[in-house]
């Protein structure tokens, strides 16, 4: 099969923003960070996407060797047949004796028809599968065709094609990248340009030929969306396991390890200030009363969010303990200390010694299910999925609502939603559930399904949680999506009602703000929550997202880097990295087809949307 075109130059000619409010929605999350500024604000209130620096063409080395489906790809419609245009019939041959009389443009012109043969030729041996002769034809034309001429472009693009059937990927690179050169919009180099490089093992620069193609294709090509996704997600899981190695040893940001003692449960709460604590700390001899004491300043050090003194306190009494001669009530003692201070081991990134403190309070009690969720939620972190439902499973006989929690996050990152939920569900029926986490489960999986029934079961969670400064923000959340600013701003608030200096409520409401068209107070909001927080992830992501839309995706990406150095969570980590790679994207689209986004803006703002 051969196709036929007069450019490639030309973008496609079906219109995205004729419908560009459903094509957004119908977009993958990673597209919607595609579309840059303009056309952003112009469309859906925001679609961003994509890079900071032109890929390189180099013809470096390359490690990895790949598995070969080119032949497969090679098939499809999209852009894998060796390519000509329409051109008329080769000229006829020229004698000799009227070469002499032949002007420059005469032989050019002969010339060309020459290389047009030669690239029918190649077409031929292509069609045959035979990919080196196929190679020896397009080379052949362009030998005799002007490096400038479109039909250059497309004899370097179908030899490009043959080189990819043989596996020749550097080859394949150089030949798109001449081709480009003639024809910077070529949509067929891109495409077999990007695949080589994923063969090469370059997803970044893959990614880049491939944003290029949904620009000029206007997001209109499945496969191509398809293939941007693919990238996107090598580039991910290449980068999450080197981060998630490397993070630093320290507490996250102040929101994590609020939600970490609401799934677990919290130290019992202290009504002694810290002040009193330490002057009766001063007062006291005994050993055991001094330990006593310890104890309970840092459980109110917990209280008053005072993280990094409570865990050293939680340190001091573990070291107290450990080779202290045990009586029933520093046993104890030393099984909470050991309880709670796994927790800021694990906050800290620490897994190891977070397991090690939990078999050891697991030696001393092996029932406790605040132990056991502990262990649970390690082990599973650690890989180690039949010993975490193991414990999870103990922890659920023991009847509580907090080993129902365990079960059903357990579940989720095992892919057992429905089970999971069914936990969630159990919680929340249970008088003694203290914990908001399930509800927000819940309500999020009934808003997919019964709008209604989700804003019944937040309303009846906000009843029972409403001094939970997060509760607050969640509704805040939920209302926000659905486009209901006003009562979005009046959820922040009240959350910060309940806890001013909550970063995660600020940043929500500087969002709110700047949806309202306060940009300049919504982003000093959002930088009020990196003074209270410096590690607050949030806010640094929402700042790239504003620099998204100014189309600085330079800074866009500092910003998303600074967001996943704060944040512990995998999974946030993964689409903080994709928002990441976006920015670059969109970096590379602007810098190097700027007339793509500045038409598309246009195009857009003229359809008034």
């Amino acid at each position: 099969m051969a196709e036929s075109s007069s450019s490639t130059g030309s973008a496609s000619a079906t219109s995205l923003v004729a419908s560009a409010r459903q094509t957004f929605e119908e977009l993958p999350q990673w597209a919607k960070y595609a579309v840059g500024a303009a056309a952003a604000t112009a469309v859906a209130g925001g679609v961003y996407y994509a890079v900071t620096r032109t890929a390189t063409h180099d013809g470096s080395q390359v490690a990895a060797a790949v598995p070969h489906d080119s032949m497969q790809r090679l098939d499809s419609p999209q852009c894998n047949v060796a390519e000509h245009r329409q051109t008329s019939e080769p000229a006829p041959a020229v004698k000799p004796e009227e070469v002499a009389r032949q002007s420059p443009e005469d032989k050019a012109a002969e010339a060309r028809q020459a290389a047009l043969a030669a690239k029918k030729e190649g077409n031929a041996a292509y069609k045959n599968k035979k990919w080196s002769d196929a190679v020896s034809a397009y080379s052949k034309g362009l030998k005799l065709i002007a490096s400038d001429d479109k039909e250059a472009a497309a004899l370097y693009c179908n030899r490009a094609a043959a080189y990819l059937n043989l596996k020749q990927y550097e080859r394949v690179e150089a030949d798109c990248t001449r081709a480009l050169k003639i024809d910077p919009r070529y949509a067929k180099a891109l495409n077999r340009r990007a695949q080589a490089y994923e063969y090469m093992g370059k997803p970044r620069e893959a990614m880049f030929d491939f944003s290029a193609l949904l620009w000029i294709e206007r997001f209109s090509n499945e496969a191509t969306q398809q293939a941007m996704e693919r990238v996107l997600n090598t580039l991910c899981m290449m980068e999450l396991p080197k981060i998630m190695k490397n993070r630093p040893k320290r507490l996250p940001a102040r929101t994590s390890i609020e939600t970490h003692f609401d799934s677990f449960g919290r130290p019992p709460r202290e009504s002694a200030t810290v002040e009193e604590l330490e002057k009766l700390l001063q007062e006291q001899d005994k050993p055991d009363a001094k330990i006593s004491t310890r104890m309970r300043l840092a459980h109110r050090l917990v209280k008053d969010k005072k993280y990094e003194e409570a865990m050293r306190a939680y340190q001091q009494v573990v070291d107290t303990l450990r080779d202290a001669e045990q009586t029933d009530i520093t046993r104890l003692m030393y099984t909470l200390a050991l309880t709670y201070l796994s927790s800021f081991k694990m906050l800290s990134n620490c897994n190891d010694e977070a397991l090690e403190l939990l078999n050891t309070a697991h030696e001393i009690t092996s029932n406790n299910v605040f132990v056991l969720i502990r262990r649970a939620t390690v082990l599973l972190e650690k890989g180690r999925a039949p010993e975490a439902i193991a414990d999870a499973e103990k922890a659920v006989a023991t009847g509580n609502p907090f080993a129902f929690i365990c079960r059903g996050q357990v579940h989720a990152q095992t892919g057992r939603q429905a089970e999971a939920f069914a936990d969630f569900e159990k919680a929340i029926a249970m008088e003694k559930n203290t914990s908001y986490i399930p509800y927000i489960h819940v309500v999020l999986k009934a808003l997919q399904t019964d709008p209604a029934a989700a804003g019944q079961l937040l309303d009846s969670a906000l009843e029972k949680f409403s001094d939970v400064a997060i509760m607050h923000q969640f509704k805040g959340e939920v209302l926000m999506n659905l486009g209901q600013l006003a009562a979005a701003e009046q959820a922040f608030d009240q959350a910060l009602t309940v806890d001013p200096d909550s970063p995660n409520a600020i940043v929500n409401k500087g969002m709110v703000l700047i949806q309202q068209g306060k940009l300049r107070e919504g982003q000093e909001l959002i930088e009020q929550a990196l003074k209270i927080d410096p590690l607050c992830e949030a806010a640094y992501a929402r700042l790239a997202e504003l620099e998204m839309q100014k189309q600085n995706g330079k800074k866009a990406v500092e910003y998303y880097q600074k967001a996943i150095d704060c944040a512990s969570v995998p999974g946030e980590i993964q689409q903080l990295l994709q928002h990441r790679e976006a920015a670059y994207a969109q970096d590379y689209v602007v810098t190097t087809y700027p007339e793509l986004m500045m038409n598309m803006s246009d195009e857009a703002l003229r359809s008034g949307l």
